[in-house]
């Protein structure tokens, strides 16, 4: 799935669904104009709110609001996986749905990669290249 940004702040958000910032001026990291690899997605407990795994920085994966985007390719590979979290732990306390990878799934995973935990990011990274290369491969026919 790829996504192009049309906004980078929180302006015109309903904050009683986006829990994730606590005002309106919140400026987030992306550029508008620029497109973004989603590697996964994520519904948590207390929101009806998606947030879309990329990475803006070029150095840790981080969630965003899907209202920042506008989807360009909705295409999502055949072996991403799904899980549902049943109750609130520690790993995936507020996370009610997650979408992605094989290891996203995985609540420890999904919890050290959050951290920025290196070898949950390494991992992210190996999986972001090989999206990358699905989507080449795929331009090409």
């Amino acid at each position: 799935m790829k996504v192009k940004c049309i906004e980078s702040s929180a302006k015109n958000f309903d904050l009683s669904d986006v829990k994730t910032v606590f005002n309106r001026r919140y400026e987030y990291d992306v550029v508008i104009g620029d497109e973004y690899l989603v590697m996964g997605f994520r519904i948590d407990w207390d929101s009806s709110c998606i947030y879309y795994l990329i990475n803006v920085s070029g150095i840790e994966a981080g969630w965003y609001p899907y209202l920042l985007f506008e989807t360009v390719d909705d295409d999502i590979p055949s072996d991403w996986h799904g899980c549902s979290f049943h109750r609130r732990t520690k790993f995936v306390e507020d996370v009610r749905f997650i979408c992605g990878f094989k290891e996203l799934c995985d609540p420890q995973f999904y919890y050290n990669l959050v951290l920025g935990e290196e070898k949950e990011q390494r991992i992210y990274f190996r999986r972001k290249m090989e999206l990358e290369e699905y989507y080449s491969e795929k331009d090409l026919q």
